[in-house]
C-alpha cells in the first residue's frame, strides 16, 4: 500500500488480511490472477525493469515472476507485508516515503504498477506523486493502475470500507490526474458492452453467476442513464468494481 507518515499510526495489515492470508494456496491462486491480468498490458519480459509500488504481500511480483520477468522490485510502507514477500524471496523494500524514493531513481523503469494504490494517497499529493511516477521511467514507460470505480455499483463499500482510502474514481477523474501528471496517451478499461448476452447454461455455476452479473449491470445502467440524463454518455465508461488502466509516457 501507499502511506507515508500515516503508516506509523496503525499496522494496516490487520485490514489487508481479512481478504488476504500469507498460505502457498492463496498465493498461487493470487499470483495466477495478476498474471493473467498483467501479461496482457505489459512488454515481453526480456530486461524489462518493473517496480511494485505499494506491492502489499507480493502477489503481483509472484506472477510475474512465472511470467518470465526477472528485473523485477517492490516497495511497501507496511512492514508485515514487506516480511511476507522478503518471506518468499522476493526483493521487497519497505520505504517510508514513496515519492521520495521515485525521486531517486529517475527514468529507473519499464513499468510502474500501482495496484489498489492511488486511493490510499491524499487528494492533494495524488498528482505530484504521478508525476514522480512518471519521472522514474524510462522513454516509453507506462504506469499499470487499478483504482477503486466511483461509477460501480458498490462504489460507496469500495470507498468507505477501507479506512485508510482517501477518494476513489471515474475514467474521466483517473484520466484527469494521469495527464496532469505528463502521460500522453492512456487507455482504461470499459465495461464488457451490454450488447453482450451471458451464457444460458442456467445448469451451470458459472454460467448462473455471469448472468447475474449481466442483469446487475443493465439494471445499474438504466439506473446511471436516468439520474445523469442523455448529457452523459455511458456507453463506453466501466461499470466494474475497479477500474483497470495503462498510461504511457509518449
Amino acid at each position: 500500500m501507499f502511506l507515508s507518515t500515516e503508516s506509523k499510526l496503525y499496522d494496516y495489515s490487520l485490514y489487508y488480511r481479512n481478504w488476504h492470508d500469507d498460505s502457498d494456496e492463496h498465493a498461487a491462486t493470487m499470483a495466477r490472477s495478476f498474471r493473467g491480468k498483467l501479461t496482457r498490458v505489459l512488454p515481453p519480459p526480456g530486461e524489462a525493469a518493473v517496480l511494485d509500488i505499494g506491492c502489499g504481500m507480493g502477489f503481483a511480483l509472484l506472477g510475474l515472476l512465472e511470467a518470465g520477468f526477472s528485473d523485477i522490485s517492490g516497495i511497501d510502507t507496511d512492514p508485515q507485508q514487506v516480511a511476507a514477500c522478503q518471506r518468499r524471496g522476493l526483493r521487497v523494500e519497505c520505504i517510508s516515503d514513496s515519492a521520495a524514493f521515485l525521486h531517486e531513481r529517475l527514468g529507473r523503469y519499464d513499468v510502474v504498477l500501482l495496484l489498489d494504490v492511488l486511493e490510499h494517497v491524499p487528494v492533494a499529493d495524488q498528482i505530484p506523486f504521478i508525476r514522480a511516477v512518471r519521472q522514474s521511467l524510462k522513454p516509453g514507460g507506462r504506469v499499470v493502475l487499478q483504482t477503486p470505480n466511483a461509477l460501480s455499483i458498490l462504489a460507496s463499500w469500495q470507498r468507505y470500507g477501507d479506512y485508510t482510502h482517501h477518494s476513489s474514481f471515474s475514467q474521466h477523474s483517473l484520466t484527469f490526474v494521469l495527464q496532469n501528471a505528463g502521460f500522453k496517451r492512456v487507455e482504461i478499461d470499459a465495461s464488457e458492452p451490454l450488447s453482450w448476452r451471458p451464457p444460458l447454461r442456467l445448469w451451470d455455476r458459472s454460467s448462473r453467476r455471469e448472468a447475474r452479473r449481466w442483469l446487475i449491470r443493465r439494471f445499474w445502467r438504466e439506473v446511471l442513464s436516468t439520474e445523469l440524463g442523455p448529457s452523459v454518455n455511458l456507453d463506453k465508461m466501466s461499470l466494474e468494481l475497479n477500474l483497470f488502466g495503462v498510461a504511457y509516457t509518449d
